[in-house]
């Protein structure tokens, strides 16, 4: 016990060796010591007299590991308390299993967030603790302190007020108290819902100028001699960033699988000139200056190169759109049509 108080005298958070580690507040050390050293017998929910409650350990008033027991030994206890956290723990356990007995209707709540499959406890979210309280106005109530028909009396199963009685409300549909989550969870689901459609029209944004730059990159045809091009297409590829580069490997389907971003694949994109004749050198060269342009599915109107390229190349863009659309409809009734037949399957 002396060697884990005295890990927990020391706050070791991203420290390098025990040189770093600075001592932790007294406040911590002292909550560390109630919860694990000296228990409280005086706040503990059992009875302390029950030799039946855990009759391998007996009764607390005749345990000899109990500060009362022998106050000579334990002088610097303050209080009756309990220094075997195992036991104690044990007994609140077989107290907590007793009320369960006795009380059919009694709920078990946790302080986790997190619920854990196949057990009856309730986690945090999932319920409210009230304790009634007489305010000088009733809209000045928090929810926990108001009633309401749907109160059921539970038991703490963990943390600090482990095997302690309360009153608590969990119906999901009590105006009372889970008004405030019911809207809040409705401002989430309308947010969210906003923001999926925000994504999908992007998604679709991006899809169409994709289009819009294949369809662009098809009608390039080269005005320079071939020696012009390569020179004015090589000035273009060491001028992209990085990003870009990639980018365009991943078009050209130049990427290496395990490291789409490495030295070699960049090498290979900036020396893409060497092999290509005038027609593919023109279409590279459109492709480098237009690639950053195409992620953009918000873009400035009147500073738009894709948009600028596309009319140079007499583009219908509204064509293109409206079959990018019956596209994508088709696409979401086939979904619709295999998941039907998934539901119907099962």
């Amino acid at each position: 016990m002396q060697e884990k108080a005295l890990d927990h005298c020391f706050d070791g958070y991203g420290a390098r060796d025990d040189s770093e580690r600075s001592l932790v507040a007294p406040s911590r050390l002292q909550e560390w010591i109630t919860r694990n050293a000296y228990l409280g017998l005086k706040s503990a929910v059992f009875s302390k007299d029950d030799e039946t409650l855990l009759p391998e350990a007996g009764s607390c008033a005749t345990c000899p590991k109990r500060t009362g027991f022998n106050t000579f030994l334990f002088s610097e206890a303050r209080e009756d308390s309990c220094t075997d956290a195992a036991c104690f723990n044990r007994k609140l356990d077989a107290h907590i299993a007793q009320r369960v007995a006795k009380m059919p209707n009694l709920a078990q709540i946790s302080h986790d967030y997190r619920k854990t499959d196949e057990t009856p406890v309730l986690p945090r979210p999932e319920y409210i603790e009230v304790v009634a309280r007489k305010t000088a106005k009733s809209q000045d109530a928090r929810p926990e302190q108001k009633l309401c028909n749907h109160l059921t009396p539970a038991i703490y199963t963990d943390g600090a007020d482990k095997g302690r009685l309360v009153k608590i409300c969990a119906n999901p549909e009590c105006k009372v108290h889970f008004g405030n989550r019911k809207r809040e969870e409705e401002q989430r689901l309308r947010w969210k819902a906003g923001r999926a459609a925000e994504n999908r029209k992007a998604k679709q944004a991006l899809i169409f100028r994709h289009r819009l730059f294949s369809v662009v990159l098809q009608r390039v045809k080269p005005q320079l001699r071939c020696e012009e091009l390569c020179l004015v297409t090589r000035f273009v590829l060491n001028s992209l960033s990085h990003d870009l580069v990639c980018r365009l490997a991943k078009r050209r389907g130049l990427q290496n699988g395990k490291e789409p971003r490495d030295w070699q694949t960049t090498e290979k994109v900036r020396t893409l000139y060497k092999k290509l004749d005038a027609a593919q050198l023109a279409v590279l060269l459109f492709e480098s200056m237009l690639l950053g342009s195409v992620a953009n599915t918000n873009p400035d109107r009147n500073d738009d190169p894709l948009a600028a390229a596309a009319t140079l190349s007499k583009v219908n863009v509204k064509a293109l759109r409206t079959a990018l659309a019956k596209e994508e409809k088709t696409k979401e009734h086939k979904r619709a049509k295999t998941l039907q037949a998934n539901v119907k399957s099962k």
